[in-house]
């Protein structure tokens, strides 16, 4: 008898180890699993930080003269602080040294698009799609695309006959991919509505 109640209570005794083992175990793994969230929202906090003082440096460089040697030139180029806890990487860009895709010339955008690798008939045809595109008619160009070549390719969005809202916008463009769009991104904006483009803060894309 005494032998049978040592075994039920050695048998408790293990089953309660167990369970404190278990219970151990899933508090080990919630700790951990908190740790591991608190790292997160430090990291987050830290790079939110660190993206701030980069905006804030750039409205500075942006209030100096024209003329003070050492003040950054939103020209495009990258410029490089190294702070405390990282090192931030700004890129200041004047839109007036980008090509405005609504009034550059026809000139300009196709040596923009010679530039990036395509060739002369694609560039051409692209050249042709987004001038339809913004243009006020329905006229097709010799190599362009109006409504109708936009139903011939299966597309649900029409041209607009409207200037550009947004570079985005680009992208509906019969012809445009998303590599070429890529390619276009850095040089093109919708903002500076300039036939050309200011040289001096052009970047080395443009």
């Amino acid at each position: 008898m005494k032998r049978r109640q040592a075994g039920i209570a050695l048998i408790l005794v293990l089953w309660m180890v167990s369970l404190l083992a278990v219970i151990a175990g899933n508090f080990a793994f919630g700790m951990r699993s908190e740790a591991q969230i608190t790292r997160n929202l430090v990291s987050i906090a830290q790079a939110r930080a660190l993206a701030d003082a980069g905006v804030q440096r750039a409205w500075y460089e942006l209030t100096l003269s024209a003329g003070e040697a050492q003040r950054w030139k939103p020209d495009g180029r990258v410029w490089e602080m190294n702070l405390a806890d990282g090192k931030v990487q700004v890129i200041i860009q004047d839109e007036s040294g980008k090509i405005d895709i609504n009034t550059a010339s026809d000139g300009l955008l196709k040596g923009l698009f010679l530039s990036v690798g395509l060739e002369e008939a694609q560039s051409v045809a692209l050249l042709d799609a987004l001038v339809d595109w913004r243009d006020a008619d329905t006229v097709r160009r010799l190599h362009g695309a109006e409504e109708g070549e936009y139903r011939a390719a299966g597309k649900t969005v029409m041209p607009t006959n409207t200037p550009f809202e947004t570079i985005d916008e680009l992208r509906r463009v019969l012809g445009v991919t998303p590599e070429i769009f890529q390619l276009l991104l850095r040089s093109i904006t919708v903002h500076s509505r300039q036939a050309g483009v200011n040289t001096a803060l052009a970047p080395r894309s443009v």
